[in-house]
């Protein structure tokens, strides 16, 4: 029986020392690629319309739809103004 508990013990130990083996080297491999691996820099191309100064409404949006919806949100607005807190 005690020889039993030797082996289990002795399994669970080789198999608990390689995920630790496995996840230092996950670790050091990780390190080291952050270092070698430049960042990306963050990309500017697009601007907010507000940024630019323009007032484009999308790419698919008509006019009248963009007028509906800034009238609905001015509305509701409105309504709405004494539930704020």
């Amino acid at each position: 029986m005690t020889d039993l508990f030797s082996n289990a013990a002795e399994i669970m130990l080789v198999g608990m020392g390689a995920v630790l083996a496995f996840l230092l080297l996950l670790i050091a491999a990780m390190m080291l690629m952050a270092k070698l691996i430049p960042q990306p820099e963050p990309t500017t191309s697009r601007q907010s319309a507000t940024a630019q100064g323009s007032t484009t409404t999308g790419d698919n949006v008509p006019p009248k739809v963009v007028a509906a919806i800034s009238a609905a949100v001015h509305r509701y607005r409105s309504t709405n103004q004494n539930h704020k807190k």
